[in-house]
């Protein structure tokens, strides 16, 4: 399960920040929350456009790790992804859940190598 959430995550990944060329972000902030520190930031878009995107920072020990992401403010990544595995989980187990986790993570990786 670890494995493919991972392949997962990094085929998401490496698939949205290929679709950022010609873009920056900028990092506009940083507030105190409860679960730790939320950066806010925001990604400006080759037309001038700007998305906001904010990071829920939490320390672990002698380092920061990212606990959520948030697009617009509003939209978490987590309870995203934990609505989609929960509908997996229910309908087809641990065992669906993994092997749908492998053919997104397959499908994004076609994708990006087909872009290069």
């Amino acid at each position: 399960m670890t494995e493919s959430y991972g392949r997962y995550i990094s085929a998401i990944y490496a698939d949205r920040f290929d679709s950022y060329a010609g873009q920056k972000l900028e990092v506009t902030g940083e507030q105190p929350a409860p679960a730790g520190v939320m950066v806010k930031s925001q990604i400006i878009k080759a037309n001038g456009d700007a998305v906001k995107v904010d990071y829920m920072m939490r320390r672990n020990a002698d380092s920061w790790l990212i606990s959520d992401i948030y697009l617009d403010s509003a939209i978490s990544e987590v309870a995203t992804r934990r609505s989609e595995f929960a509908a997996i989980l229910k309908k087809g187990g641990i065992d669906g859940l993994i092997a749908a986790l492998n053919r997104k993570a397959d499908i994004l990786t076609a994708t990006t190598a087909k872009a290069l």
